[in-house]
């Protein structure tokens, strides 16, 4: 009889369990939601889902390193830690500190064509913004 060590006999029986979910066809999801184009420019998508206990914020900006020019890179990942340098409002770690004493966080990232913020909080974070 041949043996197969514990580490790779788990990883075969991890995909026996997972080949249906990986074979089984895609089913299409309705998203209600609300688009918006205020005077400044900025897209506001609106998706309340009344199902999760989390309010998530996504800031996404059109300019990524694709708009840096050769010689001068990394601005758009400059800008992304600039993000949380802090505003007048909230000065220096004022945001990530509001974030965390409510239960929630924020990340930043920046690709080629992007740089985006996402951050997810309680619902009731919202009292006090």
């Amino acid at each position: 009889m041949l043996r197969i060590p514990p580490s790779k006999e788990r990883r075969v029986y991890l995909f026996a369990a997972m080949a249906p979910l990986l074979s089984a066809p895609a089913q299409a999801v309705e998203l209600t939601y609300e688009q918006y184009k205020l005077p400044n420019g900025l897209n506001v998508i609106l998706m309340p889902d009344p199902t999760l206990p989390q309010v998530v914020v996504n800031l996404w900006y059109g300019v990524g390193a694709k708009d840096e020019v050769e010689g001068r890179t990394g601005f758009a990942h400059l800008f992304e830690h600039l993000m949380f340098m802090g505003t007048t409002r909230l000065p220096g770690s004022g945001f990530d500190d509001l974030m965390e004493a409510s239960g929630g966080h924020n990340n930043a990232w920046t690709s080629e064509t992007s740089a985006a913020s996402p951050t997810k909080t309680p619902p009731t974070a919202r009292s006090g913004w």
